[in-house]
């Protein structure tokens, strides 16, 4: 059963946590040099359009379509955190998908199809993307490295955040799948912390977007104020959620 009393992130704390994101994305505007830093600030947009209907969901009420909104964040802070550790990583990841993508298209590609000239594209995007990597980094880089995508688990080990992919990640993957113990409100009486998963996102975000150059005035006093309350938490809150707000930042 859920304890009330137990420290969470009150919404009031998320909202202030996404306007900053949101005027750290406006005041960017797309203005990035170079693929690692336009990946971050599309991850950016990404993660902030899924926060912002979290919380508004959140506000009126509706906590199971909330839920549903927690693993695409999950994954994008997981990507983001993995790129910055290793931009060999962003190389990963933009091969895997563009090679899935190609073959997806080759199955919807016979001539004259709806699809016809997909696959075509795909194959040009992905060596398009290969010069691009080249020319940003180095050929030496990618010496050994597959032309293959890696899976989540893979990604959350790179970026050190293993320890969540195997809790916070594969449980609420069951609201996604439409398993039965989600889906029958099981996990409604248990206090999984999952504000501290927002915010431990929207906070990777916020540290992606300064360091490409936007102003983020107030980072460090939101930060300090998610620590007082990762402090606070019955028991210590040893999430590696909470864990990425550092004051220090």
């Amino acid at each position: 059963m859920k304890d009330e009393n137990s420290p969470n992130l009150p919404l009031e704390l998320l909202e202030r946590l996404s306007v900053e994101v949101e005027s750290a994305i406006t005041e960017l505007d797309g203005n990035c040099q170079g693929i690692l830093a336009g990946y971050q600030y599309y991850s950016a947009r990404h993660y902030a359009a899924a926060a912002r209907g979290y919380i508004r969901l959140k506000r009126g009420g509706e906590d199971a379509a909330a839920q549903q909104l927690l693993r695409p964040m999950l994954e994008t802070w997981v990507r983001i955190k993995a790129i910055r550790e290793d931009s060999v990583m962003l190389y990963r990841i933009a091969m895997g998908e563009l090679v899935e993508e190609e073959r997806w298209m080759k199955a919807l590609d016979p001539p004259g199809f709806i699809c016809d000239g997909g696959a075509q594209k795909c194959a040009e995007r992905k060596n398009q993307f290969h010069d691009s990597y080249v020319k940003e980094f180095s050929p030496k880089d990618l010496v050994g490295v597959p032309r293959m995508g890696m899976t989540i688990e893979g990604l959350a080990k790179a970026a050190n955040l293993g320890a969540l992919y195997n809790s916070y990640y594969r449980l609420l993957c069951r609201y996604t799948h439409g398993n039965l113990t989600a889906m029958t409100g099981f996990f409604s009486d248990i206090d999984i912390k999952e504000s501290f998963l927002v915010g431990g996102g929207l906070s990777e975000i916020m540290l992606a977007l300064k360091e490409l150059g936007a102003a983020c005035p107030n980072f460090c006093a939101l930060n300090a104020e998610v620590s007082a309350i990762c402090v606070s938490a019955s028991g210590g809150f040893e999430s590696p959620a909470a864990k990425t707000f550092d004051p220090k930042h």
